[in-house]
């Protein structure tokens, strides 16, 4: 009784709010590294991993070394990778496997990191512990961050830098955090909208001895010049293009790029309800948002579970748009800011991909966070004076939430341990090509997970390659499925060396 007396004493006064938001980051960074430890590379974080891990063996940068289908070109700001690279070269003297597990470590360390930023951040613009929490509780279990910061997909990456920078210029700090937006450019593209952000938050900080504001933003502009801007000349010199392979039909490029980034139309933009719904999916923890991202899983009462699941993103979401209702709120001017360029952001990019990924948008999930924040105490205020059953409503809407969020949790676990498990049923094929073909083998093979998986770079010209991996039912990267006339030129040209009827998989050498 003693002890449990202590405890909630733990949880009083004006200091609790930091309990709390301590605990919910603990629980926050363990679920992100325990399903980081059990997953496996999917999409994108396939190709990351794969230039991370020929950095660490080769010692240099890759540019022409193939390892997908439309990733022929390396062209993504290469930090995550040289930190990834460093940690597998680290590693790697005690076991292979070793290594590249490690390697899965990088994206939950630093997409745990964000969540005390958060909270920092928050705290910072409305002066409010409480709020503070109710931000960080909103981001420790989104399912988009989980699921980003869970796969090495470099979105959560570099959200922990351009959210360091943005608390950062709060705090004036600028040189410093001119570094971090600096680095979250040398992350990945997208993060050049954060500079506006950045920029307006020293206003924010100097805006009443404007003089200095000017000085500390020429300071800061040069930094963010020095640290982030040379990826952007190096791929304007070697691909013509410092954006490339995105905006080539408006700037151009040496390389045309083969994936769909060389597309660019506004009419992409009449067609918001497609959109506006993957976007939604996503954020709630749907692969790319399409529900086709999960024909391999086969669950019980689906017809129960995804109206439930619907209802719970429901509530979970309401708080944002309450948020954007509430008055008198500090700042509110940065945090429309925030919001509005990375929304310029995902109609440009639905321009340019005829998609929109939510993920892009993550550097600004601290701002949606503090509506959120704004929204939820706004509710709790409103229905604390209603009752039933003598129950406050608030006291039920903080359990309803919470469940939310338990069940979220609980969702991506799911999710991540069935993909690891689909992907476990490959391992004898990936072996095999590993075992049996020389390390400078390439691979015929139109998708990215296969080359992370065997080790190996893969094409889809069949002129060029060595090896063909075909599997007609391969529902984990179903791009991969290829045409029957593909498939006449293989078994023409090429010799079946391997054959695995539980798994579908057939593999070819040229003859």
């Amino acid at each position: 009784m003693v002890r449990l007396a202590k405890l909630v004493d733990w949880f009083r006064g004006e200091r609790c709010w930091i309990r709390l938001a301590a605990v919910v980051i603990v629980v926050g960074a363990v679920l992100r590294f325990s399903l980081a430890a059990i997953s496996h590379p999917s999409g994108d974080s396939c190709l990351h991993l794969s230039a991370a891990r020929f950095i660490a063996e080769n010692g240099s940068i890759p540019f022409l070394e193939p390892f997908g289908y439309g990733r022929e070109v390396f062209w993504a700001p290469p930090l995550f990778h040289l930190i990834a690279a460093t940690l597998y070269d680290l590693v790697s003297r005690f076991s292979v496997s070793a290594a590249e597990f490690a390697m899965k470590l990088v994206s939950p360390f630093f997409g745990s990191l964000t969540l005390p930023l958060v909270f920092l951040i928050v705290k910072r613009l409305f002066q409010n512990n409480r709020l503070a929490f109710f931000a960080t509780f909103f981001v420790a279990f989104l399912p988009l961050h989980i699921y980003a910061s869970t796969l090495s997909f470099i979105d959560s990456f570099v959200t922990f830098f351009t959210t360091a920078a943005i608390y950062l210029a709060l705090e004036r700090r600028v040189l410093l955090g001119a570094v971090f937006a600096g680095l979250s450019l040398s992350s990945k593209q997208n993060a050049l909208f954060i500079l506006p952000v950045f920029f307006y938050a020293i206003y924010v900080s100097y805006r009443s001895r404007i003089r200095t504001f000017i000085v500390k933003s020429a300071a800061a502009a040069a930094v963010v010049i020095v640290t982030g801007i040379p990826w952007f000349v190096r791929n304007f010199v070697l691909l013509g293009n410092p954006f490339w392979p995105f905006l080539y039909r408006i700037f151009g490029g040496t390389i045309v790029p083969k994936a769909v980034e060389s597309n660019f139309s506004v009419a992409y933009l009449f067609n918001p309800i497609a959109h506006i719904t993957q976007f939604y999916l996503e954020f709630f923890g749907v692969p790319s948002g399409s529900i086709a991202s999960f024909s391999f899983i086969e669950l019980p009462f689906m017809r129960l579970l995804l109206p439930l699941w619907l209802l719970a993103t429901v509530i979970f979401f309401a708080p944002v748009i309450f948020g954007f209702f509430v008055k008198s709120v500090r700042h509110r001017s940065l945090l429309y800011l925030w919001l509005l360029v990375f929304f310029a952001m995902l109609l440009l990019y639905i321009m340019n991909l005829n998609m929109v990924f939510a993920r892009l948008a993550l550097p600004a999930i601290p701002a949606v966070a503090a509506f959120w924040a704004l929204g939820f105490d706004k509710i709790l205020s409103r229905l604390s004076s209603l009752k039933i059953v003598n129950m406050p409503l608030s006291t039920l809407f903080v359990v309803a939430v919470v469940g939310c969020a338990f069940a979220f949790a609980g969702a991506e676990a799911v999710k991540v341990t069935l993909a690891a498990k689909a992907w476990d049923v490959y391992s004898d094929d990936f072996t095999w090509i590993r075992e049996h073909t020389p390390k400078d083998a390439l691979v015929g093979y139109r998708g990215q997970c296969l080359s992370y998986n065997i080790n190996r770079q893969v094409n889809y010209d069949l002129g060029k390659v060595n090896y063909v991996w075909v599997n007609q039912d391969f529902r984990l990267e179903p791009v991969s499925i290829v045409e029957p006339n593909y498939l006449h030129d293989i078994e023409q040209d090429f010799t079946l060396v391997y054959a695995n009827k539980a798994t579908g998989t057939n593999i070819y050498k040229r003859k």
